[in-house]
């Protein structure tokens, strides 16, 4: 069940520079998931927010931590959607994949 290593990013901002633009720091650490497909519900639900989900792991819930973003298989995604279904015990995360240089990890 828990196939896919992916790694959580949250990225932080602790300081300025000398001109008071702000430091961006990343911090990475790796989980087990489990990979699950995107459903016609999942599209539809992203496509009222503006997003097409490509990618959904759950993970448990204790192991994520707000984090913004993942990584898995040299493919870098922002997480869009974060929930724990009803039975408490998992996270969901719907990803999209990150485009550009958009945000810079």
């Amino acid at each position: 069940m828990w196939d896919k290593e992916i790694v959580l990013i949250k990225k932080r901002i602790n300081q300025t520079d000398d001109i008071g633009n702000p430091i961006e720091e990343f911090s990475k650490r790796k989980v087990l998931a489990t990979e699950i497909s995107v459903t016609n519900s999942m599209l539809f639900y992203g496509a009222q927010f503006g997003y097409k989900p490509v990618f959904v792991v759950q993970v448990r819930w204790f192991e994520y931590e707000h984090e913004s973003f993942l990584e898995c298989d040299g493919i870098k995604y922002v997480i869009r959607r974060a929930f724990k279904p009803k039975n408490g015990e998992l996270m969901e995360l719907q990803c999209e994949e990150l485009a550009g240089n958009k945000y810079e990890l």
